[in-house]
């Protein structure tokens, strides 16, 4: 039997050319792709800082998985059984405004990734969000994947699902 397939489609992580110093922020469910960008940095030889959230301790996953790349890891977690109690928003924002990050990623709740954007742009670092969409067909047809953007609608299948923060109007 033949099968066609198509693919890949999208956009993952472009992570600027001469990129030294890098900020990761992860929650929940967007903590395995981030981890892999994590991986892929410090291959490169980029300094990586990482603030990851979870309701608890019993949710946190990479985490050792992060400090074995190398990466310096902040855990905040809901209920403070692991971490910091709080949200990871808070150390990224703090960790932002003392500067230096040539580039900003962020994955998991839209809230947080909004906030991550909104310190991204204050700091004048340039920050990527890896958007969570239902995908049906997966090559632009039926816009259940859409994202409004300062540019138009666009499809998470076709130019996502990572974006230029900058240019995401809703998460």
């Amino acid at each position: 039997s033949k099968s066609d397939l198509l693919g890949p489609g999208g956009r993952g992580w472009l992570v600027p050319e001469g990129t030294r110093k890098a900020l990761l922020v992860a929650g929940g469910i967007g903590v395995p792709p981030v981890l892999c960008l994590a991986g892929m940095l410090a291959e490169q030889g980029v300094d990586v800082d990482v603030c990851l959230g979870f309701g608890s301790a019993s949710k946190a996953v990479g985490v050792d998985e992060f400090r074995a790349l190398g990466a310096t890891v902040n855990v905040c977690t809901d209920d403070g059984s692991l971490g910091t109690h709080g949200f990871c928003t808070d150390p990224a924002a703090e960790l932002l405004g003392e500067g230096g990050y040539d580039y900003v990623a962020s994955c998991g709740p839209a809230v947080m990734m909004k906030k991550v954007a909104a310190a991204a742009a204050e700091a004048g670092a340039y920050c990527e969000v890896s958007l969570e969409r239902m995908m049906s067909c997966g090559f632009g047809a039926c816009n259940t994947c859409n994202v409004e953007t300062v540019d138009g609608m666009k499809g998470a299948c076709m130019c996502g699902p990572v974006f230029d923060a900058s240019k995401v109007v809703v998460f």
